[in-house]
């Protein structure tokens, strides 16, 4: 058998710095255990359910039927963000309409008539949120409210946001930030 070659690898991260974000903010707890040469295992540790729905759920629930409907057009180059992004969206019965970068966007755009909202990516890969925003809102007739997401934490992002009248939210996003910013669009 031919030897394997002993070249570093690169990989594309573990989300290490998302995960202790999310976990500081649900209050569990993260740990790492490492053996050198042989792997590392990160841990997560949650409560045990009781078999009720907890209070965020019920509310949720309760709360989705205010956005029911709505036509969101979403935008993120992250294909595991914007599928989870469009499962939590599918939950609340909202219609989604989902694209990678501005290309695809313009594309499904002229398939698909104005929606009720368009949540985008900041950091997209050959162009910024506020690009997509703006070429999708000279594309149709009616203005769009649109909501910007981002992990990128400079204040610089969020104060253009609002100057220019554009929602945000700040990742990593909970389904109650997420209900709660189309049912301010929607009411």
């Amino acid at each position: 058998l031919p030897q394997q070659s002993q070249k570093p690898v690169k990989w594309l991260g573990l989300g290490l710095a998302i995960a202790d974000r999310i976990c500081r903010l649900l209050g569990h707890r993260l740990t790492v255990r490492s053996w050198p040469g042989k792997g590392t295992v990160f841990s997560v540790t949650v409560p045990l359910a009781t078999g009720e729905l907890p209070p965020v759920l019920q509310e949720t629930e309760a709360a989705s039927k205010g956005v029911q409907g709505m036509r969101v057009f979403c935008v993120d180059n992250d294909p595991a963000l914007l599928a989870s992004l469009v499962a939590a969206l599918e939950m609340f019965d909202c219609e989604v309409i989902a694209a990678t970068g501005l290309e695809d966007a313009l594309q499904k755009a002229t398939e698909n008539p104005a929606p009720d909202v368009l949540l985008v990516d900041y950091q997209l890969d050959n162009e910024d949120g506020f690009a997509v925003i703006d070429s999708l809102d000279s594309y149709w007739e009616d203005v769009v409210p649109a909501v910007l997401m981002t992990a990128d934490r400079n204040p610089q992002v969020r104060e253009r946001a609002e100057e220019q009248g554009i929602g945000f939210l700040q990742k990593p996003l909970t389904e109650a930030m997420l209900r709660r910013a189309l049912e301010e669009i929607n009411s």
